[in-house]
């Protein structure tokens, strides 16, 4: 444990002593976040961001992300057990960012910040299920669903945040933003099988849901060159 401490005390040490910002000299910094999200109070997938300082106050930034979630859900023949009835809903999105940020006078060590970003995702929904009937939750045998559909996320969010300079170039920081968008649904397709006889149907195109607003929080771990 004294050592554990002593290795913190060293590191925090070596920070104050050494850290300081970065200059233009070291236009492009490149950093890894995890994101948390504020309103439903869970970690959301990483992103990576690429920056590009046109000066020492004001920064372009391009992110890109992917969004993978997967609901899973179970249905048995009888109350006890027996044959099992499988739902499987899977979302997938890949997230681009694109923004500036400006940045204030700050200290030698810590570069605060405030800007704004244009988020655009484009993904696809699938559900699958065997021996299940979505529509009431229950076994079915010899019953399957088959369906997917395209989706586009369109937003922004409006974010402020700081870099704490470790030492020269490498730094770590935190970021807060309230997010805003909305996703349309593509046109799709949905199959049902019902003891072997199956019909398949279109999915119309459509909004998924309203307009959404967040909180969120990134940790972010950085270098700039």
């Amino acid at each position: 444990m004294k050592k554990v401490l002593l290795i913190a005390g060293l590191v925090t040490l070596t920070a104050t002593a050494f850290g300081q910002k970065a200059t233009t000299d070291a236009p492009f910094s490149l950093e890894g976040l995890v994101n948390y999200n504020t309103s439903s109070l869970s970690f959301t997938s990483p992103a990576v961001r690429a920056r590009y300082f046109l000066s020492d106050n004001l920064a372009l930034r391009l992110q890109v992300g992917i969004d993978n979630s997967t609901t899973k859900r179970t249905a048995y023949e009888l109350p006890t057990g027996g044959q099992e009835g499988t739902y499987t809903y899977k979302s997938s999105m890949m997230n681009f960012g694109l923004g500036a940020e400006y940045h204030f006078k700050g200290t030698d060590r810590l570069s605060p910040y405030a800007g704004a970003q244009f988020n655009f995702g484009t993904g696809k929904d699938k559900l699958t299920t065997e021996n299940y009937d979505s529509s009431t939750d229950a076994f079915t045998p010899n019953y399957t669903e088959e369906g997917s559909q395209g989706t586009l996320h369109i937003g922004g969010q409006i974010v402020g945040g700081v870099d704490i300079y470790l030492v020269q170039n490498l730094y770590m920081g935190v970021e807060l933003g309230f997010v805003f968008g909305t996703t349309s649904l593509k046109e799709g397709e949905y199959t049902v099988t019902n003891a072997g006889v199956g019909a398949t149907s279109k999915l119309a195109p459509g909004k998924d849901g309203s307009f959404v607003t967040s909180a969120t929080a990134a940790f972010r771990f950085g270098w700039r060159f």
